[in-house]
C-alpha cells in the first residue's frame, strides 16, 4: 500500500524502504539512517522480505511493481525469510534490518504492524520491549483474528493487553480500515509530532 502511495505520488512523505542508490534501487540499511528530504519521514521495514525484492549477486535489488523471475530450474530468487517459527537471520539484508529496525523504534512514538501475526519472536521481543520501557510509545496493529486456528492469536492477544496497543482485528481488509488506522493514529499521538 505505502509502496503504491510511493510511487504514484499520493502521499506527501519520504518513504524509506532501504532501497536507493542505482537504477534500479539496491538495499543498503544505511538509507534508514538518513533522511532524504525535509519531508515526514516513513520508515517502511519488510523484515522478512518482499516478493519484489530480487537477490543478486551485487545484493538485494528492488524490481516494484514486478515480481522477479525464477532461475533455470524453478528455484526462487525472491529475498524473502523462509515461514519458519524460528526466524533467525544471518544473511544480508535481513541481519542488519532488524538491529536498524530496533534503532529506529527507539527514536519514534508509534510502529504500524500491518498484517503480521508476531510469532517471529524475536520481533516479537524488540516490540514488548519497546512497549515496557517507554510510556509514551504505542503499538498499532491491524491484522484479523483467526477464527480457524485460535492457537495463532497468541502473540497479538498478549501484546493487546497492554493499554499502549491497539489490535484492530475487525478493520483488517474492510473498506473502512484506511480511516480508521487514521483515527487511531490520531487519537494515539494528537496534534503532537510523530
Amino acid at each position: 500500500i505505502f509502496e503504491a502511495l510511493k510511487y504514484s505520488e499520493h502521499i506527501d512523505a519520504d518513504i524509506c524502504t532501504g532501497m536507493g542508490g542505482q537504477q534500479p534501487q539496491h538495499f543498503n540499511w544505511t538509507n534508514f539512517l538518513s533522511p532524504r528530504s525535509g519531508k515526514e519521514q516513513i520508515m517502511l521495514f519488510k523484515l522478512h522480505g518482499s516478493v519484489s525484492w530480487e537477490q543478486t549477486r551485487q545484493g538485494v535489488r528492488q524490481c516494484y511493481p514486478q515480481v522477479p523471475i525464477s532461475r533455470k530450474g524453478g528455484s526462487s530468487n525472491i529475498a524473502l525469510v523462509e515461514p519458519v517459527l524460528s526466524k533467525r537471520r544471518a544473511a544480508s539484508p535481513f541481519k542488519e534490518m532488524y538491529e536498524v529496525f530496533e534503532g529506529v523504534l527507539e527514536t519514534n512514538r508509534l510502529c504500524i504492524a500491518i498484517g503480521f501475526s508476531f510469532r517471529d519472536d524475536e520481533i516479537k521481543e524488540i516490540i514488548q520491549a519497546r512497549i515496557d520501557e517507554d510510556s509514551d510509545f504505542h503499538l498499532l496493529i491491524v491484522a484479523p483474528e483467526d477464527a480457524t486456528y485460535p492457537e495463532l492469536n497468541t502473540h497479538l492477544e498478549t501484546l493487546a493487553t497492554s493499554s499502549r496497543v491497539v489490535w484492530l482485528k475487525e478493520y483488517f481488509g474492510s473498506p473502512e480500515t484506511e480511516q480508521k488506522i487514521l483515527s487511531v493514529v490520531h487519537d494515539l499521538i494528537g496534534n503532537r509530532d510523530a
